[in-house]
């Protein structure tokens, strides 16, 4: 029978870290075995669950597409005996592959509330590689945004649904160029409820071919969230 007694985690700590390079192509389940392997290699007593089948108590703010790296990456990790925060760093950052680097790691309280309930919003740089005038992609940009609706459709679980991209969308705008083309902004909906993509609004907009590449940039939680 699976044991029923209450896991004891003294410590909770909220991790910063960077995602790039190759390691960008890797699926948000891989990429957590990948940090369940390198805290085991560097000591780190966390927590897990009970039952049958044990998984260690370390949450993801918010699953990243394959393809997309980023700068502003957030992890909470449980541990049952309490550590000083540089030490993790100091212990956990030489297991971690290339392309994973942590920015930093802080203690926060056990009880504060899950990462998935607090998160908001989160925005993207996007390069895109066109020779479209700026003035005319940021054109494209305000007619999207003026806009009531943005009917899309995609297939989820073999099935092709329908649901609009509008809401979805909060903000989008030209942020600068470089050599070869434009670099977009967009600010998305990112929470339990919905979830925006930076390349269906690429999509909608018309560039989606010019893409380059997609960067998270920042992850935006609710007031209530100071830790986060």
């Amino acid at each position: 029978m699976p044991m029923s007694n209450p896991v004891l985690v003294l410590q909770r700590l909220r991790m910063r870290y960077r995602k790039e390079s190759l390691i960008k192509y890797v699926s948000h389940l891989d990429l957590m075995r990948i940090w369940e392997r390198a805290l085991r290699r560097a000591c780190m007593p966390v927590a897990y669950s009970r039952g049958f089948n044990p998984q260690p108590k370390i949450v993801s703010a918010a699953a990243l597409p394959v393809g997309f790296s980023s700068e502003a990456e957030v992890l909470d990790i449980s541990l049952v005996r309490p550590l000083a925060p540089l030490d993790v760093l100091k212990k956990l950052s030489p297991q971690l592959p290339e392309g994973l680097s942590i920015m930093s790691i802080e203690e926060i309280a056990i009880t504060e509330p899950s990462l998935q309930s607090r998160m908001r919003q989160a925005e993207y740089r996007i390069k895109l590689r066109t020779s479209s005038p700026r003035h005319e992609i940021g054109e494209r940009i305000q007619a999207l945004l003026s806009t009531e609706s943005i009917p899309r459709q995609k297939l989820r679980k073999g099935r092709m649904r329908s649901y609009d991209l509008r809401p979805l969308l909060d903000d989008a705008w030209v942020e600068s160029g470089w050599d070869e083309g434009i670099i977009l902004g967009m600010r998305l909906q990112l929470s339990g409820q919905s979830t925006g993509r930076p390349d269906d609004v690429l999509e909608a907009l018309g560039y989606s071919d010019d893409t380059v590449s997609i960067r998270r940039t920042r992850l935006i939680w609710d007031q209530a969230s100071p830790n986060a």
